[in-house]
């Protein structure tokens, strides 16, 4: 007669043991697996797995490459417009800074910067060749056409009033051939919008860009 294995007898105040038991969750799962592996095992099946399936995932592989080669292209463009935008708002600030104290002259010399800072004017000297003589609002543009359009509305208006901002604003000892100032407090709400346009950008590195 064959002996039973020896089972530990449970020590007092140990909790009682119960068997393992397979829950209902569990045989379900195990269940549509079963089913799922018979029914690509069928002619009908495998029909299945060829035509559609299989394509489906080669075709979905295939776009998220696609995807990655377009985002690495865009991606250093938005850092390049990133880098020039950062630029030009810290020449405009450098000049901005120079108006409330300055004398007379300093300040409407420091307006003149400003104004080629947001034209791109010849004089202007920017990051990179490509972005000689463009526009500040042609910066803009550019990040909202790669996406970024929140606050891009506002920032392109601030922009248009920084451009003929200086007009307004002219010292009675300036002579008419000199360029006009900037009134600082409006600049600096003008600055703001575009503050919170940029604090928007960066570069995509997330999983969705890579399907949309």
């Amino acid at each position: 007669m064959a002996k039973e294995a020896d089972v530990p007898a449970q020590q007092d105040g140990e909790p009682k043991r119960e068997p393992a038991v397979a829950t209902p969750t569990r045989v379900s799962l195990r269940t549509h697996e079963k089913g799922l592996v018979a029914f690509f095992n069928t002619k009908l099946g495998i029909l299945v797995l060829s035509t559609m399936i299989i394509p489906a995932i080669a075709g979905l592989y295939a776009h998220m490459q696609q995807r990655a080669t377009q985002r690495t292209a865009e991606n250093q463009q938005i850092i390049k417009l990133m880098a020039e935008f950062d630029w030009r708002m810290a020449e405009i600030e450098r000049f901005r800074n120079k108006i409330p104290n300055g004398a007379d002259p300093v300040k409407y010399q420091s307006g003149a910067y400003i104004w080629r800072a947001i034209i791109g004017d010849t004089a202007y000297i920017p990051t990179l060749p490509e972005f000689r003589g463009v526009h500040l609002g042609g910066i803009v543009g550019q990040l909202r056409a790669l996406g970024f359009e929140d606050g891009s509305d506002n920032a392109l208006k601030a922009v248009k009033e920084m451009e003929s901002g200086n007009e307004v604003v002219r010292l009675p000892s300036q002579p008419p051939q000199y360029d006009h100032t900037y009134d600082v407090r409006q600049l600096d709400a003008q600055l703001s919008i575009l503050k919170r346009f940029r604090s928007h950008i960066a570069p995509r590195t997330d999983f969705w860009s890579l399907l949309f």
